[in-house]
């Protein structure tokens, strides 16, 4: 079969995916609203930019879409429910002009709840644990509503709160992670703005319970952008894929797969299963070092720090390679991490490189052990997957979103994540096409790239 032929065909059955994930997607208005509390409706943001939604709303605008935030501070599982429609009967809270959901007949909504809000915050732990449940059980009650009336749901996860324990942190990521198994997309606006124990990277916050406009752009930048045109199209949710082939780049001098966002990406994970029989450049990341800058504000009449991450003048690069059977991390100030892990040959291993792009830290782990932290802040603008050596892949994701351990260890185990998404490609494709796209998984339209004709289809993982 000839190289012509054989992209006609990846060409026409991408159409026949296209027409059917649009067949099968209800016709839903293109109108989001954010339905939550303080933070989803952008307290704190000084930058008078309506938070991580009102930052939303200008990216999709000229997209074809409209925004509507409907959020109102100090709402949680019970209180929001007054703000379905208006009925004669009285909230618990009173409720301003435009703030019922169903008159704005949005067809997706954003649900923006914290933990916070419902009460998390006790040292008890059987109190924590109610709360824990009622959330859970007020969530999915909210979903089931949502559905009822048409709407497409997203839920954007439990985020930081600058006056969390290390108890009530474990809450909040072990409701993330509950989320991620629901039937749901979702934002993981915890990995944007974590600063590893549960509150607000210092100079990101407003306040205990809000992040300034610095954070809430952080938060913003963990929305897949291209995640409700796929829905739109009808694509559906990723499930995990395993046993059921991978890819192998053969002697590769050069790039065999990558991937380039359409949109900026601040804090994310790269993750993938590789086995080797030798040396080799696994993957590289490149870019921009990122900034900080420093901006004085009033809040409250007090004089606030904020922090913004900028892209700075300066190239970065880093790159992953087994050297002695053994993963080394190589970042571009010349600083690496090394692995005393081994790396044993022909044996499939979980290689993670989690960045926290507020915070400037990247955590590197191979399977569910970190090997090491390094501190450095990056804008990325391509990943690269097989640089140099002979070694076979399967499973590789990005996030627009930073994954902490819970996650990386969820991963290892089997479990898919799938809060902010941008790219799953499990690498099992009949074939592999110099300059066409591997099949991605995740719900969204971008596009992992073929770069060479170095990329081989095996039949078995084993």
């Amino acid at each position: 079969m000839n190289i012509l032929y054989r992209a006609y065909l990846i060409f026409i059955f991408s159409l026949i995916a296209a027409l059917t994930w649009a067949d099968a997607a209800n016709e839903r208005p293109k109108v989001i609203a954010g339905f939550g509390s303080s933070v989803c409706h952008g307290s704190g943001d000084h930058l008078g930019q309506g938070g991580y939604i009102g930052r939303l709303q200008e990216l999709l605008q000229v997209r074809g879409w409209t925004v509507v935030d409907v959020s109102r501070g100090g709402d949680n599982t019970i209180t929001i429910n007054d703000r379905w429609e208006i009925t004669d009967k009285k909230p618990l809270r009173t409720v301003q002009q435009g703030f019922h959901i169903l008159p704005h007949k949005p067809g997706y909504v954003i649900i923006g709840l914290s933990l916070a809000n419902e009460g998390i915050r006790k040292d008890d732990a059987a109190a924590r644990e109610k709360i824990f449940q009622q959330f859970r059980t007020g969530m999915l009650g909210i979903i089931e509503r949502c559905r009822r009336e048409g709407m497409q749901v997203i839920v954007a996860n439990c985020y930081p709160h600058g006056e969390y324990s290390p108890e009530q942190y474990k809450a909040v990521k072990r409701m993330n992670l509950l989320i991620n198994n629901w039937d749901v997309p979702s934002i993981n606006l915890l990995g944007s703005i974590d600063d590893g124990c549960g509150r607000w990277v210092n100079g990101f916050d407003n306040d205990p319970g809000h992040p300034n406009g610095g954070g809430h752009e952080e938060m913003f930048y963990a929305i897949t952008p291209s995640l409700f045109d796929a829905i739109a199209m009808g694509k559906p949710q990723p499930s995990y894929v395993d046993g059921n082939g991978c890819v192998r780049v053969v002697d590769s001098s050069n790039v065999a797969l990558s991937f380039t966002p359409d949109d900026p990406i601040h804090s994310f994970t790269t993750t993938f299963e590789v086995r080797t029989d030798g040396d080799c450049i696994l993957s590289s990341i490149s870019g921009s070092a990122g900034v900080l800058e420093n901006t004085k504000y009033l809040s409250s009449g007090k004089e606030q720090t904020s922090l913004q991450v900028k892209k700075g003048i300066s190239p970065f690069s880093a790159s992953l390679s087994t050297e002695n059977g053994k993963l080394v991390y190589t970042s571009s100030t010349g600083k690496k991490i090394f692995s005393k892990i081994e790396l044993p040959k022909n044996k499939w291993r979980r290689i993670t490189i989690s960045h926290r792009c507020a915070k400037g830290e990247t955590l590197v782990y191979v399977d569910d052990q970190i090997i090491g932290v390094l501190q450095e802040r990056i804008i990325p603008e391509s990943f690269n997957l097989g640089i140099s050596g002979t070694a076979d892949f399967k499973n590789w994701m990005v996030y627009r979103s930073s994954l902490n351990e819970d996650e990386v260890k969820a991963l290892c185990s089997g479990k898919l994540i799938k809060s902010s998404l941008e790219i799953y490609a499990p690498l099992n494709d009949e074939s592999f096409i110099a300059g066409q796209p591997v099949n991605n998984k995740a719900q969204s339209l971008s596009q992992a790239i073929v770069k060479g004709n170095n990329m081989i289809h095996l039949k078995s993982v084993e």
